[in-house]
This record gives structure tokens, sequence and C-alpha cells, in this order.
């Protein structure tokens, strides 16, 4: 802005002298008016584009009760102005012109400068505009014109159904937007049929259909109603492993557009979390319902084989192993079953040539005996010599047999061939090999251990539960823990049973021992809910998870007391939000909360949940976190999508 200067006054004659005395002049040189630079700044925001889901162009429904064919072109109700970029041009006088310049002003003329500085900077440090607001190709969001969309969420058994439409009007087409999804995988519908049913008093009067999915998930029948009034209305869903019926209650048919009724915003604080996103990544809900729990104190157990089927066989002598079919842990044996044999270790200076030297002399006398007796059997048949000397010469002739095997049996054994040449070694029960401590040719000593074996249906949990909680173990009904991700209950129901509750506390570790038996399958399998499987006490099948390794160390759970009905939820829907533990709510097919809430006691997979949730709220179990993330970026994605 130029700065105004005051212009020199010239004098035209020459005043009236009215003093004698000289007045001093001050003369003001006239400087040349520079017109200050000017400096720009400019500020912009990039507008902000919300993706929305495309879906296809919605298939014609036929009225089966008409058999007319309704083709509607669907009107949506304009959205905001595209955002716009605001942009923001400040302007300051060079600091350095201005300061020259108002050595020549006024005390007015400074003080406006300074209030125009003022202005300017909160003009520059102001924030831009930012409208929000969706552009015109993003109309498809809205479903009529003005009015507003009914968002509806309903569960049967096997499915739940998210559905959106307009108010419906007599003779005019509303497109449904309605997700399909199965409950027992939450995957999508993707392929068969659905009909919209309107009916009344019993009585069918329109039926829409469209004859498959628009993609997977997504049905977008279009429903032209034919008279305005207050109609049932019901989803009907068939679909391979589905067929169902969603009754979503009364809805108007309004007379026209002008009466058709808005819906009001959804609540705030909802997080909006798409079909399209759940059916992505592992996801899943559950209804919270009342579960019978049973309190239990902690401690540590570990696996053992049942004192009464399992057994260990050791050297009966020094010796070496040997087996034709060496022992394997895994194997199943029967009682009795020979596992190898035990060649017992000869006398001090003995030698090989010695032992092959009295091989060949025993074999010597075993042909003479031979020999011997031959030919005495001919002579007692002509009868020249007594028929004891027959006998005689058979009994030399088993000695000399006895004799040579020994003698071959020794050079076997230094041979290293001596497969059956030592003690036998069996089972002593039936079972399967746990563990081998030897291998062919291994020297052992006398009652070292060789091979352990046990029982392969059973196993024993021995827990160790600290002194303190003793005096609550008399009512001890089973035990929990927790191998990987799987939680193993062991009780009646699951076919396992107590052995025993010590009496007497151990004073090195100061523990109490509870042990209990249970059915097993050799090594981890795949999770399962132990505790909803119906074994009763008699059944002996494994119990899923149930660990069959022996000497596997837990940390596990004691029940006590009485089972008692409480509010749970699986331990996978709790999730620890800045250390308090939170759930997330499912309020509508794609809208969560989040749900603070307080935790009680645990019981195998489930956790109660003393306050916080009510019976019937649904809540996510699988995929939490991802909610949570959702969460983060709500307000992008709140504005939905389009159908």
């Amino acid at each position: 802005m130029p700065i105004a200067m005051k212009p020199k006054a010239t004098p035209t004659t020459k005043p009236p002298r009215t003093s004698t005395a000289r007045m001093p002049i001050t003369r003001t040189p006239t400087r040349p008016e520079r017109r200050p630079r000017r400096s720009t700044a400019t500020m912009s925001i990039p507008s902000r584009r919300i993706p929305h889901r495309k879906i296809p162009a919605p298939r014609p429904a036929t009225n089966i009760m008409t058999g007319a064919s309704t083709s509607t072109t669907v009107r949506f109700m304009p959205t905001m102005p595209k955002a716009r970029v605001t942009r923001t041009t400040c302007t300051t006088t060079n600091p350095m012109a201005t300061t020259m310049a108002m050595v020549t002003t006024s005390t007015m003329l400074r003080i406006f400068l300074l209030l125009a500085v003022l202005v300017f900077l909160a003009g520059c440090g102001a924030p831009e505009s930012d409208d929000h607001a969706h552009g015109a190709d993003e109309a498809e969001h809205a479903h009529d014109d003005g009015a507003a969309a009914e968002v509806v969420t309903h569960y049967t058994a096997q499915s739940e159904l998210f559905v959106e439409f307009p108010p419906l009007v007599a003779g005019r087409g509303s497109r449904f937007a309605a997700h399909v999804t199965h409950l027992d995988d939450f995957e999508p519908v993707r392929s068969g049929r659905m009909d919209v049913v309107l009916s009344s008093d019993g009585r069918t009067v329109a039926r829409f259909r469209v004859e498959q999915p628009a993609r997977d998930g997504l049905f977008t029948p279009t429903v032209t109603p034919r008279e305005p009034g207050e109609f049932e209305l019901s989803i009907e869903v068939e679909a391979p492993g589905l067929s169902t019926v969603h009754q979503l209650g009364r809805y108007r048919v309004f007379a026209g557009p002008g009466a058709a009724r808005v819906v009001g915003d959804a609540p705030a604080g909802e997080i909006t979390y798409l079909k399209e996103q759940q059916w992505r990544v592992p996801f899943a809900t559950e209804a919270v319902r009342l579960v019978a729990m049973r309190a239990s104190v902690p401690g540590v157990a570990y696996v053992q084989a049942p004192a009464d089927g399992s057994a260990q066989v050791v050297a009966p002598a020094d010796g070496y192993f040997t087996s034709v079919d060496v022992p394997r842990a895994g194997r199943r044996v029967e009682s009795g079953e020979i596992l190898g044999y035990l060649v017992p270790r000869l006398g001090e200076g003995t030698d090989f040539g010695r032992l092959r030297a009295e091989l060949e002399s025993a074999r010597s006398r075993l042909d003479l005996a031979r020999s011997d007796v031959e030919r005495l059997s001919a002579l007692v048949d002509k009868g020249a010599v007594p028929e004891r000397r027959l006998v005689e010469a058979r009994a030399e002739l088993d000695v000399a047999e006895s004799e040579f095997r020994s003698a071959r049996g020794r050079v076997q054994q230094r041979e290293g061939d001596a497969a059956e040449a030592g003690i036998a070694l069996r089972a002593p029960v039936s079972g399967e090999i746990v563990d081998v401590a030897i291998a062919p040719g291994a020297f052992v000593r006398t009652g070292e251990p060789m091979v352990w074996l046990a029982d392969a249906d059973r196993r024993w949990l021995e827990l160790r539960v600290p002194e303190a909680h003793a005096g609550r173990l008399s009512e001890t009904s089973g035990a929990w823990f927790v191998t990987g991700d799987t939680a193993v209950v062991l009780d009646a129901s699951t076919g396992a049973r107590v052995i025993q509750a010590a009496r007497r506390v151990d004073p090195a570790s100061r523990t109490v021992a509870v042990t209990i038996e249970y059915p097993v399958s050799t090594g981890l399998r795949a999770n399962a809910d132990a505790s909803a499987s119906g074994l009763d006490e008699s059944d002996s099948r494994p119990i899923p998870g149930a660990p069959g390794l022996i000497g596997l160390g837990l940390a596990a759970h004691v029940y006590v007391g009485a089972p008692s009905e409480r509010i749970a939820v699986p331990k996978s829907a709790i999730i620890d939000d800045g250390g308090r533990p939170v759930v997330y709510l499912q309020s509508g097919g794609e809208t969560f909360q989040r749900r603070p809430v307080e935790t009680g006691i645990r019981d195998g997979d489930r956790i109660e949940i003393v306050s916080g949730l009510e019976v019937g709220e649904r809540v996510v179990t699988v995929g939490a976190y991802d909610v949570k993330l959702a969460a983060t970026g709500s307000e992008e994605v709140g504005h939905g999508h389009a159908h």
C-alpha cells in the first residue's frame, strides 16, 4: 500500500514580519517515492477422495406374481459438491521499505501499518477451508432422490443378512443391496438365488427374484411395489448348503416420493468395516451368551505314562545287544514279543583261536559219535553186539551235539553273527515303544535300562498345586491347559478322570499332587472345543489337542468348585488396548463399537465378562485387531460405499 506524503508548501508572498528575531527554518528534503517490494505466500491443501466400491448394473428382477419384468433405473441422492482446493494469498510490505517510510509519517499512520501487519499474520495462519464433500462421481452413495436408505442386519442360524434399500414407493423401483454371509465359516454366498417377498395377513402380495448374485456375497434385486400400505418384508435365500428366510418385519410402502420417511444418521463413534474387507481376511462374530464355568487354581503339570501301563526292559547281565528288527520309538508291541537279544560277555583270557579249535574238536567228536551209532545199529540188527552198546553210543552222540552247538555259538558271538546266540529280551506289557537307549552291538551292564514301553492309549497328567490352594482341592473335577493355541479341557465330559488328589504336601516343592488320567492320541492334534464334544466318562476316544509326549511340562489349572453360569466370550475376542481389556461389538453388518469390559475367571478358551456386555450382543471373535485398525481410519471409511 503506497504511503501518502505531505506535499511541501510553496510560499507566494513574504508574510509580514512580526518580530525582529530570526526564526530557524527546518527544510525536509523530498525523497522519491518507492513502492515496497511485495512478497506472496501461497498455501494449498489437496482435496481428499474417498474410494467407493463399484457394483455392476442391477439385474432386472422379475415379479413372479405378475410375470412382468422390472427394470428400473435407480436415481441416487446428490451429495455435497466436490472438495475444493482453497488457496490463500498473503501480501506484505518489504520491512526495510516500510521502516523508512514510517520515519516520515505520523503516529497514526504507524499504528495503521502495525494493525495491517497483524491482520496479515492472522490471515496467513488461518486454516484452509476443507469442505470434505463428495464429488459428483460419488453420487452412487445415495439410493434415492433425497431419501435416506433403510439399513437392516438380520441373523438366522445359518446366515447373516446385511441389506440397504431406499424407502419403498408404490410404482417406483427400489434397488436392494443385500450382503449374505455363511455363519459357519463367514464366507460370502457366491451362488444361488434371492427372493424379496411382500406379504400381508399371511398372503404373498409380490415376489421379486434375482437368479444369481451380482458378485460374491452381494444380491441386487429391484423391488417395485404396486400399491401403498404396510407389508411384511422377508428375504429368502437358496444357495448350495444354505436355505434360509430372513423375516425383516413390517415396512410401509409410500404413495409417493414426498411421503417417504428419512432415516437419521448412525450413532456417533461407530467404526465402519465393510463386508468386502471382512470377507478378505479371517473374520468371525459370536452372540454373547451364558456359559457354565468353573473356577480353577494354577499349577505346573507333567505328562507321564500310567503306572499300571508302563515298563522298562533292563539288561539281565553284562553283554552286547543285538537284534534283527531294531526297536524304534512309536512301534507297537505285544506282551512277550522279542525285542532283541543280549549276548553275555566272554570270560577273561579267552581268545578267538582257542574258540575255533574247540569248535573243530567238538565237530570231530560229533562226527565220531554219529559213526559209532550207525555202526552199532547195523551190528545190533545182526545180533552181533548187545543193544546196550547202541544206547550208550546214542547218549554220547547227544553230548557231542550239545558241545558242538555251544562251541559254534561262542565262535559266532565273536564273529558278530549272534542274532540267536544270546538271551532273548521280551516286552513285559503290550503298548508302544516310547524310548530306546541302545543300538545293535552296544555293550550294556546288568540292570541298565534299554527300552521303555507305555500304554499307547492312556496318559497321566500329574499336577503340582501350591500348598496355598491345597484346601480347595477336595472338589477337584478336572483340569485345563493350553498347548500352542489349543485350550484342552480334561474332565468327565472329555473322557478324563481324576486318579488321586494327594493328602500330603511335598516338603521339597511345597506342592500338592493331583493326578488325572485321559485318553490320548500320540502327538498333538488340531484345535477343537473339547468341552463341547459331549463325551461321557466311559468314552475312550482321544481328546483333540491332548499331548502324548511323556515328560512334557505344562502350565495347567485345576478345577475347584461346582460350575455356574456366567457371561463369557472366547479369549480371542478380547484385545489389550493400552492395558485395558476391550471387545469390539458388531452393531450392524458393517458397523462396530469399541467396548471396554471387566473380565473375571477363565475356563479353558472362555473368559468371564463381569461388566460391559449383555446377553445377545454380538462381538468379534476372529479379526478383532483388524477392526481396531479400521477404527484409526474411521473418518475416511465412515462415508459408506457405493452399490
